[in-house]
């Protein structure tokens, strides 16, 4: 059921597909970034789907600061969309102003989210200066970050420019992102966000995270790129002669409610379209999965460029134009749930609108064209009428087909060789298959375990990854990643994932005693315990 939460007759929150993306990657973004985070202040408790979106992930405590009484109760509501965050034991609900609350307490945080109401509602701006970022910052732990809530709607765009300067001037690193075409969120920090996508692929192996990110369509960490705008690096240019907000000059206060009813998205968008972001990764920006994160930046980039042309082309009445930016933003947004959808709406709506055949034959032949590329872009159009959808990953490919003949054949012999020892020969087979299904998880596994045998663990990685994203609790998959990252060096990760292996039905320990792999663990306390466990395990058996 469809339900929204207003207050003064003003929507705050819902449960509508576009709002859950919003509220949801308030708390997933930050915490992709801060897997480790282990105390949040969530500041506005809404429908409560960002504090319940948190508790996906291992945190211990989470500060929820909502001044309203009748909030609280309201989100009773929407318990299936807020995960029971209300009746979670690590959530507790401070009924105060978030501001006196971070003044007044001592508490310190890993991740600050902060998404109050609209800066133009009364009382709300002062959430938006300096000093209030200057609490913010004192209340953070060495290396902790701040979440801002921002959108484009019903905005000045240098009012806009105006709170991303203002947070930059008090931290020293801050990072933009996308959520919805009209919302975004601003990342603080003292320390530099590196966007670690060996890690994103961990989080994604957690099943609440997954299931939470796939019911708004991420179903691949690599999905997060659409997301992605710029730093502060590509921002300085814009926002370095903006005003500083301040509580003693409460601009905001008084020029937001004067945009209430005008529109400058399109200026913000046309800032944003024209920057070229890449985040700081970590190591060699020519590893497998930077190169591939780097690249679908990249194309997100390209995607938004090209919807903010299509919004220009529709202002000059130009239909051809808008078609082909249509097409040309599906051709870069494959992944990109929300750019689907957009695009469904809009050809819907220009079809309604449109008066002669020649232009109604366009805009069928460019719907024609986009269901060629996105083949679940007809299940999109179900969606946006109401119609049951069923949605397969990835939208480009129909996850329904079987593998073919030729590519069961493939895997066949590789496996075959495999067992013969003829690693080499068998990765060459995994290859062949890999060129022809690139997504399929069984290949992708296959690719990670031959890999790790014929040409190490860096090449390994990637492919097990990403075969773990679609199969979580496979211990064969857990069990090689293991040695790949023990090999590698990384002992936490190969003990973790170790662990899960075992945890899964791996049990067969002299496998992993002979496995020369595991020799960087063999001094380690913890390895040591996995077999002291089975020895106990065995008496008692």
């Amino acid at each position: 059921m469809l339900r929204a939460l207003r207050i003064n007759g003003k929507p705050d929150a819902s449960n509508e597909w576009g709002d859950m993306i919003t509220q949801s990657l308030l708390a997933h973004i930050p915490l992709l970034l801060k897997p480790e985070a282990k105390e949040i202040c969530n500041i506005g408790l809404g429908a409560g789907v960002t504090a319940g979106s948190a508790l996906a992930y291992p945190v211990e405590k989470i500060d929820v600061v909502e001044i309203s009484a009748a909030v609280v109760e309201a989100a009773k509501y929407f318990e299936e969309s807020n995960y029971g965050v209300l009746t979670d034991q690590r959530v507790k609900i401070h009924l105060a102003d978030a501001r006196n609350f971070l003044l007044l307490k001592n508490n310190q945080y890993d991740l600050i989210i902060s998404e109050p109401s609209n800066p133009w509602m009364s009382g709300i701006a002062n959430l938006y200066t300096r000093e209030f970022f200057e609490i913010v910052r004192s209340r953070l732990k060495p290396g902790g970050m701040l979440c801002q809530w921002i959108h484009s709607y019903s905005l000045k765009a240098d009012d806009f420019a105006a709170i991303i300067r203002t947070i930059a001037d008090v931290f020293q690193y801050i990072q933009l992102w996308e959520l919805m075409s009209t919302d975004f969120l601003i990342l603080g920090s003292n320390e530099q966000i590196i966007v670690d996508i060996e890690s994103l692929y961990h989080s994604f192996a957690r099943l609440p995270v997954a299931e939470i990110l796939s019911s708004i369509n991420i179903n691949d960490p690599m999905q997060m790129t659409n997301f992605y705008v710029a730093d502060s690096r590509q921002m300085v240019s814009w926002i370095e002669n903006q005003k500083i907000l301040t509580d003693d000059l409460p601009y905001l206060e008084f020029s937001a409610p004067r945009y209430l009813l005008k529109n400058e998205h399109l200026k913000i968008i046309e800032v944003i379209s024209n920057f070229d972001g890449i985040p700081a990764l970590p190591g060699d920006p020519n590893s497998i999965l930077n190169k591939e994160f780097l690249q679908s930046v990249e194309n997100a980039g390209k995607r938004r460029k090209f919807l903010y042309q299509a919004n220009v082309s529709a202002l000059q009445r130009d239909l051809n134009s808008v078609m082909g930016n249509f097409i040309q933003a599906a051709l870069n947004g494959t992944s990109d749930a929300r750019a689907i959808q957009a695009l469904v709406q809009e050809l819907l709506a220009y079809r309604s609108v449109v008066k002669s055949t020649k232009d109604r034959e366009l805009v069928d032949k460019t719907s024609s064209i986009i269901s060629t590329i996105i083949p679940d872009f007809v299940e999109f159009q179900k969606a946006v009428l109401g119609e049951p959808a069923k949605f397969y990953w990835p939208f480009t490919r129909d996850s329904r087909t079987e593998l073919s003949l030729e590519l069961q054949k493939l895997i066949n012999e590789a496996d075959q060789l495999s067992k013969i020892g003829a690693k080499q020969q068998a990765l060459k087979k995994a290859e062949e298959a890999f060129k022809i299904a690139p997504c399929y998880p069984s290949i992708l596994k296959l690719m990670g375990i031959l890999s790790l045998d014929v040409a190490g663990e860096e090449k390994a990685i990637p492919y097990l990854l990403k075969a773990l994203v679609c199969s979580p609790n496979d211990n064969e998959l857990n069990y090689n990643l293991a040695r790949a990252y023990s090999a590698r060096g990384d002992r936490d990760s190969a003990m973790h994932f170790i662990e899960t292996a075992i945890e899964n039905g791996f049990n067969d320990y002299r496998i992993i005693e002979a496995d020369v792999m595991f020799k960087p663990l063999q001094d380690d306390e913890r390895f040591q315990k996995l077999f002291d466990k089975r020895k106990n395990d065995d008496r008692i058996h």
